[in-house]
């Protein structure tokens, strides 16, 4: 495709979901032409995997069954132009939104991101990710508390210390009397936890979007504030992204 090379369509490092459940056959496709084929190779099997185990994991895939293999399919019928994808998570990352872009660009398709509110942006002071005072609107009732959801975006795996020995450590400030911790709904317990605060050290975040779930008591609402540190690499905070959606 015009202006995209195969690196662009290699970001399985940060994103575990498929790209594309299934892919496209029949009549339509044989009389259509075929814009993006699915990769016979699963990648996934090369990442983070032991030496011995690679090219034969990776060679595997490739001779595992598979269904169709059109994802992306132009179809022309009278005076009109059809385009159909079934590329349903190939935008979870940025360089896969990016990617995206650039193939609905081609067909002239336009494609913008939506606008996000300047009240919900989480921003840096201090060495820290601090979150907005809007976070306390994004509270959801629920039992005899409160629940927040929010995504954080990771370049780096932060689970495996002999993997990544150096790797960062990231860490959760919550300012409330009550409060629990989920990481991709896995319970987090806080390190340390006073009738103020709790403190939840490295959150065990995997490459890509990862969904952080904060439950706080009922009286904790209108005093919470919270914050992300990282004490151990200054530079890796800036890379975060933390939003209330997963873009």
């Amino acid at each position: 495709m015009a202006g995209l090379q195969n690196s662009d369509f290699y970001f399985c490092e940060i994103q575990k979901s498929h790209a594309s459940e299934y892919g496209l056959s029949g009549r339509l496709v044989q009389e259509g032409e075929v814009l993006l084929n699915a990769c016979h190779t699963d990648w996934r099997k090369w990442n983070k995997r032991p030496e011995e185990l690679k090219t034969a994991a990776v060679l595997r895939s490739e001779y595992e069954a598979k269904g169709a293999a059109p994802a992306f399919v132009k179809y022309r019928q009278g005076g009109s132009t059809y385009y159909i994808s079934t590329l349903t998570e190939f935008a979870n990352s940025e360089k896969g939104f990016n990617t995206l872009a650039v193939i609905l660009e081609n067909a002239g398709i336009p494609c913008q991101k939506s606008e996000v509110n300047s009240n919900d942006v989480f921003f840096m002071r201090d060495g820290q990710i601090q979150f907005p005072l809007s976070a306390r609107d994004r509270f959801v009732a629920e039992g005899d508390g409160y629940t927040l959801h929010i995504w954080v975006f990771s370049p780096h795996l932060l689970v495996g210390l002999l993997i990544e020995p150096n790797m960062p450590k990231l860490t959760l400030y919550v300012d409330t009397w009550e409060s629990a911790l989920w990481v991709n709904d896995g319970p987090l317990e806080a390190a340390q936890q006073t009738n103020r605060n709790s403190t939840y050290n490295e959150l065990p975040l995997h490459q890509g979007w990862n969904k952080l779930t904060l439950k706080i008591g009922k009286e904790d609402r209108g005093r919470f504030a919270a914050s992300f540190r990282c004490d151990n690499n200054s530079e890796f905070l800036p890379q975060l992204r933390v939003s209330f959606i997963q873009q």
